[in-house]
């Protein structure tokens, strides 16, 4: 039962502890911004002008095209032949020590 306790407390240190931090990073004495009409749409153009096809979302017809045979050969084809590289596969040990 002690541990149960301890939890109970540790949570509400830490629940104390994340407001305390949270209250610092409010600014008590500002007033709000006003941003320009024109903020974000420099964003939004240049994903309109990196995006190929607008539109794409709406054409189904790819998904109609091929049958289930060869969509079955590419997914057991990516699934063989992908293959994690060897450097991946290897343990890495690291020496932490102040030795």
């Amino acid at each position: 039962m002690r541990t149960l306790n301890l939890n109970k407390n540790m949570k509400k240190y830490t629940l104390s502890l994340m407001l305390v931090l949270l209250a610092g990073c409010a600014d008590w004495s500002s007033k709000p911004e006003r941003v320009d009409n024109n903020f974000g749409k420099s964003v939004r153009s240049m994903v309109a002008a990196q995006t190929l096809n607008p539109t794409a979302g709406q054409n189904t017809s790819a998904i109609l095209q091929g049958d289930g045979q060869r969509a079955s050969n590419i997914i057991k084809t990516y699934r063989n032949d992908v293959t994690i590289p060897q450097q991946a596969r290897e343990t890495l040990e690291l020496d932490i020590s102040n030795d």
